[in-house]
């Protein structure tokens, strides 16, 4: 298995991209294994010569010379590689390919557009696909799905709309993502944490409505060197609310978001009044480039030892992170894969007072092993908001990490490669407090 600490800040430092997912070429695989046989034997300005331009603006063959050459000294040595597997996005192709190092398996995955060149390169985990099963809270029979198209004719996009089979009027549930390029359930590895949620919802009487990012479905399109935090969730998500509250079984919507959905919950609540109030799921109040640092600097340390070289990272994205704050950098400077006027537009927004000009309400909640999203972030929360105007309600629960799921000990990222299911007293708690919204 691969070492806790040698695995997130690589992931974290691996091409995040904006999400530049494309797909297409005559044969992906072979494209994919050519790259990556540039790469092992170092010829890094032939895989540069593969990519197609937004790549070429993202990383030049110094950068990916320092992102293999990174990759192999925390995963040791390659041994092996397997069969690649190929996985269609639209009119995009994922090509995992399993590689084996001393210390376990990564799949690289390589993005391949529908001119053949290279759109992205991401080290991730191995994962276990095809291998969700409902979990136990979940009755089929109270529900039906159905496809769904919404969104801005230029940028349309595929949903699932779940509802419930037990009562002719509902509430429903919009779903909004987490960082980079996520699909409808928002899978990650062998989970499905969004699936879990809108099947556990529908299950006990309440709609859901979950999509892909645009990231996903026109990640080829979008320049990430230009895209803005409203292209990438804030347009689409509340384009979804909008959608769905048309439908005449709807008797009030919710925003739930993860994560970096969780943050921008309020400004998406508050931009369209078809928003009754939201779910604030692991958000963080703070500027998301604020947390990098925490989150290496704890999986650094998971072992009890942080190297000279750990050390020296640390400090490189604590200066970066600084000129950040100081707005020092140059727009187009990249940090970890993601250009500098990213970072600014997320800065500039300020969930706290967007969410109390709002006057909606919201429900926080916090796994209390989460290191990526903290119990700092959730008590920033609660300690900013007016306790006793009765909108606000905190909960936190002590055995969930990120994904909401269940482990015990140090959370570290190989849970994330563990099959479970998100927590089932979450999904009662958040059942329960969307019928007490609807029914005041």
């Amino acid at each position: 298995m691969i070492k806790v600490k040698r695995f997130l800040p690589l992931m974290l430092l691996v091409l995040f991209l904006m999400g530049q997912l494309a797909v297409g070429a005559s044969n992906p695989s072979e494209t994919a294994l050519l790259y990556l046989q540039h790469l092992i034997s170092g010829d890094y300005q032939a895989a540069q010569a593969m990519h197609n331009a937004q790549m070429q603006g993202a990383i030049d063959a110094s950068g990916l010379k320092v992102a293999w050459e990174g990759l192999l000294k925390q995963a040791g040595p390659l041994r092996d590689i397997g069969q690649p597997f190929v996985e269609a996005q639209g009119t995009l192709t994922l090509v995992y390919i399993p590689c084996s190092f001393n210390t376990g398996i990564l799949d690289v995955l390589v993005v391949v557009d529908a001119d053949g060149l290279v759109a992205g390169l991401y080290f991730v985990p191995h994962q276990l696909r095809d291998s969700w099963q409902p979990p136990n809270y979940v009755d089929q029979k109270l529900f039906n799905e159905t496809a769904l198209k919404f969104g801005l004719p230029e940028w349309e996009l595929s949903g699932v709309f779940t509802m419930p089979l037990t009562s002719d009027k509902y509430p429903v549930v919009v779903l909004v993502h987490g960082s980079g390029p996520r699909d409808m359930d928002e899978t990650m590895g062998p989970n499905k944490m969004f699936k879990d949620i809108a099947w556990g919802l529908a299950s006990r009487g309440i709609g859901v409505f979950r999509y892909d990012k645009r990231t996903v479905t026109h990640g080829e399109r979008m320049d990430p060197l230009t895209v803005t935090v409203d292209d990438e969730v804030i347009v689409d998500a509340i384009a979804a609310v909008e959608h769905i509250s048309g439908f005449p079984n709807v008797d009030g919507v919710f925003v739930l978001g993860h994560s970096l959905g969780g943050t921008l919950a309020p400004e998406i609540t508050s931009r369209t009044p078809y928003a009754h109030g939201m779910i604030i799921m692991a958000g963080t109040p703070r500027p998301l480039s604020e947390l990098i640092v925490e989150q290496v600097t704890y999986l650094s340390g998971l072992d009890g030892i942080i190297t000279p070289e750990e050390q020296a990272a640390i400090d490189g994205l604590t200066a970066q992170t600084a000129a950040l704050r100081e707005k020092a950098l140059p727009a187009n400077e990249l940090i970890l894969g993601t250009p500098a006027a990213y970072w600014y537009d997320l800065m500039n927004r300020d969930p706290i007072a967007i969410l109390r000009a709002s006057g909606k309400p919201a429900l926080f909640l916090q796994g209390e092993r989460d290191y990526q999203v903290t119990m700092k972030d959730w008590q920033l929360w609660r300690d900013a908001l007016d306790m006793s105007s009765g909108r606000y309600t905190f909960k936190s629960y002590p055995s969930l990490n990120h994904l909401f799921m269940t482990g015990s000990g140090p959370a570290n990222p190989q849970e994330y490669e563990t099959p479970g299911h998100v927590d089932a007293q979450l999904i009662d708690d958040i059942a329960q407090w969307i019928m007490s919204q609807t029914a005041q």
